[in-house]
Protein backbone atom coordinates (compact mmCIF):
# COMPACT_ATOMS: atom_id res chain seq x y z
CA UNK A 1 0.00 0.00 0.00
CA UNK A 2 1.66 3.34 -1.11
CA UNK A 3 1.09 6.81 0.05
CA UNK A 4 1.53 8.94 -2.13
CA UNK A 5 1.12 12.08 -0.26
CA UNK A 6 4.07 14.15 1.49
CA UNK A 7 6.25 13.62 4.60
CA UNK A 8 4.48 16.19 6.07
CA UNK A 9 1.25 14.50 5.40
CA UNK A 10 1.99 11.32 6.08
CA UNK A 11 3.34 12.33 9.35
CA UNK A 12 0.12 13.18 10.13
CA UNK A 13 -1.68 9.83 9.94
CA UNK A 14 -1.91 7.52 7.56
CA UNK A 15 -3.10 3.41 6.67
CA UNK A 16 -1.62 1.03 8.45
CA UNK A 17 1.47 -0.35 6.62
CA UNK A 18 1.17 2.36 4.38
CA UNK A 19 5.19 2.87 2.71
CA UNK A 20 4.83 6.73 1.90
CA UNK A 21 6.26 7.77 -1.52
CA UNK A 22 5.59 11.32 -2.46
CA UNK A 23 4.18 11.55 -6.11
CA UNK A 24 5.62 15.38 -6.46
CA UNK A 25 9.05 14.26 -5.78
CA UNK A 26 9.28 12.46 -8.85
CA UNK A 27 12.90 11.13 -9.30
CA UNK A 28 12.50 9.50 -5.41
CA UNK A 29 9.20 8.14 -6.66
CA UNK A 30 10.56 6.82 -9.85
CA UNK A 31 13.60 5.07 -7.99
CA UNK A 32 11.34 3.74 -5.70
CA UNK A 33 8.68 2.25 -8.21
CA UNK A 34 11.82 0.74 -10.44
CA UNK A 35 12.76 -1.62 -7.44
CA UNK A 36 9.61 -3.33 -7.12
CA UNK A 37 8.19 -6.27 -8.76
CA UNK A 38 5.81 -5.38 -11.87
CA UNK A 39 3.94 -8.79 -11.34
CA UNK A 40 2.79 -7.66 -8.14
CA UNK A 41 -0.19 -5.23 -7.43
CA UNK A 42 -0.10 -2.06 -6.11
CA UNK A 43 -2.32 -0.04 -4.38
CA UNK A 44 -2.48 3.89 -3.64
CA UNK A 45 -3.84 6.51 -2.43
CA UNK A 46 -3.47 10.32 -1.74
CA UNK A 47 -5.53 12.51 0.22
CA UNK A 48 -8.65 12.55 -2.15
CA UNK A 49 -7.55 11.00 -5.11
CA UNK A 50 -5.97 13.87 -7.49
CA UNK A 51 -2.08 12.59 -6.85
CA UNK A 52 -3.18 8.83 -6.40
CA UNK A 53 -5.27 9.30 -9.95
CA UNK A 54 -1.56 10.75 -11.75
CA UNK A 55 0.39 8.07 -9.81
CA UNK A 56 -2.04 5.29 -10.91
CA UNK A 57 -1.60 6.54 -14.68
CA UNK A 58 1.99 6.57 -14.11
CA UNK A 59 2.40 3.11 -13.21
CA UNK A 60 0.06 1.54 -15.44
CA UNK A 61 1.70 2.64 -18.03
CA UNK A 62 5.15 1.10 -16.47
CA UNK A 63 3.16 -2.10 -17.02
CA UNK A 64 1.87 -2.29 -13.10
CA UNK A 65 -1.03 -3.51 -11.76
CA UNK A 66 -2.81 -0.86 -10.04
CA UNK A 67 -5.46 -0.02 -7.64
CA UNK A 68 -6.34 3.07 -6.38
CA UNK A 69 -8.42 3.87 -3.19
CA UNK A 70 -11.16 5.96 -4.50
CA UNK A 71 -11.75 9.21 -2.68
CA UNK A 72 -8.43 8.77 -0.44
CA UNK A 73 -7.14 9.22 2.57
CA UNK A 74 -10.26 11.65 3.61
CA UNK A 75 -13.06 9.38 2.77
CA UNK A 76 -11.19 6.15 3.98
CA UNK A 77 -10.78 8.24 7.10
CA UNK A 78 -14.48 9.59 7.23
CA UNK A 79 -15.70 6.00 6.89
CA UNK A 80 -13.39 5.21 10.12
CA UNK A 81 -11.05 2.30 8.51
CA UNK A 82 -8.08 1.16 10.41
CA UNK A 83 -6.14 4.85 10.67
CA UNK A 84 -2.70 5.41 12.31
CA UNK A 85 -2.77 8.41 13.80
CA UNK A 86 0.64 10.42 14.58
CA UNK A 87 1.29 10.67 17.66
CA UNK A 88 3.34 13.56 17.32
CA UNK A 89 0.22 16.09 16.28
CA UNK A 90 -1.84 16.76 18.78
CA UNK A 91 -3.47 19.99 17.04
CA UNK A 92 -7.18 19.32 16.46
CA UNK A 93 -7.68 22.12 14.52
CA UNK A 94 -10.91 24.12 14.21
CA UNK A 95 -14.05 23.01 15.95
CA UNK A 96 -17.46 22.54 14.72
CA UNK A 97 -18.60 25.43 17.26
CA UNK A 98 -15.44 27.43 15.91
CA UNK A 99 -16.93 26.48 12.83
CA UNK A 100 -20.54 27.51 13.19
CA UNK A 101 -19.12 30.88 14.21
CA UNK A 102 -17.64 31.12 11.07
CA UNK A 103 -20.17 30.73 8.97
CA UNK A 104 -22.26 32.99 10.97
CA UNK A 105 -19.34 36.00 10.83
CA UNK A 106 -21.08 37.47 8.04
CA UNK A 107 -24.28 37.39 6.12
CA UNK A 108 -22.40 35.56 3.52
CA UNK A 109 -19.47 33.22 3.97
CA UNK A 110 -17.34 31.48 1.24
CA UNK A 111 -15.32 28.81 2.59
CA UNK A 112 -12.57 27.14 0.57
CA UNK A 113 -11.36 24.03 2.29
CA UNK A 114 -8.03 24.20 0.65
CA UNK A 115 -4.01 22.41 1.36
CA UNK A 116 -0.71 23.77 0.66
CA UNK A 117 -0.14 20.89 -2.10
CA UNK A 118 -3.02 21.34 -3.95
CA UNK A 119 -2.81 22.40 -7.34
CA UNK A 120 -6.45 23.17 -8.29
CA UNK A 121 -6.22 25.05 -4.68
CA UNK A 122 -3.75 26.88 -5.76
CA UNK A 123 -5.27 27.95 -8.80
CA UNK A 124 -8.14 29.20 -7.49
CA UNK A 125 -6.65 31.00 -5.00
CA UNK A 126 -6.47 34.38 -6.66
CA UNK A 127 -9.43 34.85 -7.53
CA UNK A 128 -10.96 33.44 -4.42
CA UNK A 129 -8.65 36.53 -2.60
CA UNK A 130 -10.55 38.91 -4.97
CA UNK A 131 -13.65 37.74 -4.03
CA UNK A 132 -12.62 38.79 -0.36
CA UNK A 133 -11.45 42.15 -1.27
CA UNK A 134 -14.48 42.94 -3.56
CA UNK A 135 -16.47 44.80 -0.75
CA UNK A 136 -19.22 45.74 -2.90
CA UNK A 137 -20.33 41.46 -3.24
CA UNK A 138 -20.55 41.36 0.94
CA UNK A 139 -18.57 38.01 0.51
CA UNK A 140 -16.64 37.21 3.01
CA UNK A 141 -13.86 33.78 2.22
CA UNK A 142 -12.75 31.84 5.19
CA UNK A 143 -9.56 29.39 3.88
CA UNK A 144 -9.91 25.96 5.78
CA UNK A 145 -6.45 24.04 5.84
CA UNK A 146 -7.39 20.39 5.24
CA UNK A 147 -3.99 19.08 6.58
CA UNK A 148 -4.65 21.29 9.74
CA UNK A 149 -8.44 20.66 10.44
CA UNK A 150 -8.67 16.55 9.51
CA UNK A 151 -11.52 16.57 12.97
CA UNK A 152 -13.47 19.10 11.41
CA UNK A 153 -12.87 17.90 7.76
CA UNK A 154 -14.71 14.43 9.03
CA UNK A 155 -17.49 16.11 11.26
CA UNK A 156 -18.51 18.12 8.03
CA UNK A 157 -17.78 15.08 5.80
CA UNK A 158 -15.34 16.63 3.48
CA UNK A 159 -14.21 14.09 1.50
CA UNK A 160 -12.11 15.93 -0.90
CA UNK A 161 -10.68 19.36 -1.80
CA UNK A 162 -10.71 21.90 -2.89
CA UNK A 163 -14.27 22.28 -1.83
CA UNK A 164 -16.39 25.56 -1.64
CA UNK A 165 -19.38 26.00 0.50
CA UNK A 166 -21.27 29.18 0.09
CA UNK A 167 -23.44 30.04 3.08
CA UNK A 168 -26.35 32.55 3.28
CA UNK A 169 -27.74 33.83 7.10
CA UNK A 170 -25.78 30.54 8.38
CA UNK A 171 -26.99 28.29 5.99
CA UNK A 172 -25.36 25.97 3.61
CA UNK A 173 -26.64 27.31 -0.06
CA UNK A 174 -24.16 26.16 -2.75
CA UNK A 175 -21.11 23.35 -2.30
CA UNK A 176 -18.87 22.09 -4.52
CA UNK A 177 -16.24 19.92 -4.66
CA UNK A 178 -13.64 20.12 -7.59
CA UNK A 179 -11.56 22.99 -9.38
CA UNK A 180 -13.84 25.63 -10.68
CA UNK A 181 -13.10 28.23 -12.92
CA UNK A 182 -13.45 31.79 -11.70
CA UNK A 183 -16.89 33.13 -13.80
CA UNK A 184 -18.27 29.90 -13.14
CA UNK A 185 -17.59 30.18 -9.51
CA UNK A 186 -19.16 33.98 -9.95
CA UNK A 187 -22.12 32.98 -11.66
CA UNK A 188 -22.79 30.19 -8.85
CA UNK A 189 -22.30 32.88 -6.14
CA UNK A 190 -24.62 35.22 -7.98
CA UNK A 191 -27.31 32.46 -8.44
CA UNK A 192 -27.48 32.07 -4.96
Amino acid sequence: MLDVRTAKEFNGGTIANAKNIDWNNREAFESYINKLDKKQPIYLFCLSGGRSKKAAEYLAEQGFSVFELQGGYLKYQNEQKNVFKSTTDTKEGLTKANFQDLIKSNPKVLVDFTADWCAPCKLMRPYLDEIDRDNENGIKVVFIDADKNKKLLHLLDVSGIPRLQLFKNGKLVWDHTGGIERDELLQAIQDH
